[in-house]
């Protein structure tokens, strides 16, 4: 039987059971970011170690120190919706990795920008990364194109404004 689940992925995939799902098809946003960011808690790590202190927090700055992730502020696609963050990326990982069955895929429809983000949080969950599928943008040249005579048009434009000359010969 076949069950194709619809809905914000980050909240869906909590619900489902260990070992109980063969794929994760997702689009989740791109996370598009001039910038990745990491924290850099070592200064307070430290500072808590000489002091002794060993909490919670110490706990958490160390498991939290140079993770990689988009800066909080940062809008996705075209300013339309707030990135998520690196902590969204750890949890969407880890319960990937919880509720895939052995030899389960995850399958994540995105841009290239994203796929250090998505390597990243995969690997650290237990994933390893198998194939990497690229959708390329382009444009053909139409089939009635001669490029030569094309390329001869715009030199002769370049020339013509450097030279002066109406007419270049071609030899």
């Amino acid at each position: 039987m076949i069950t194709c689940e619809h809905g914000d992925t980050f909240k869906l995939i909590k619900d489902l059971g260990g070992c109980s799902t063969d794929i994760i098809f997702a689009d989740p946003p791109y996370s598009f970011s001039k910038n990745l960011t990491t924290n850099d808690y070592t200064d307070q790590i430290i500072d808590k170690i000489q002091s002794n202190e060993i909490d919670e927090e110490l706990f958490e700055l160390i498991q939290n120190n140079n993770k990689l992730g988009v800066p909080e502020n940062s809008k996705d696609f075209m300013g339309r919706w707030q990135n998520p963050t690196g902590n969204n990326w750890e949890v969407f990982f880890k319960e990937s990795f919880r509720i895939l069955k052995h030899g389960g895929f995850v399958i994540l429809y995105g841009m290239e920008e994203a796929g250090s983000l998505f390597n990243y949080y995969a690997s650290m969950s237990g994933f390893l990364q198998n194939q990497n599928l690229y959708y390329m943008f382009g444009q053909s040249f139409p089939k009635n194109l001669n490029l030569s005579k094309c390329l001869e048009k715009k030199i002769e434009k370049a020339l013509k404004e450097k030279t002066g000359r109406d007419k270049i010969e071609w030899v």
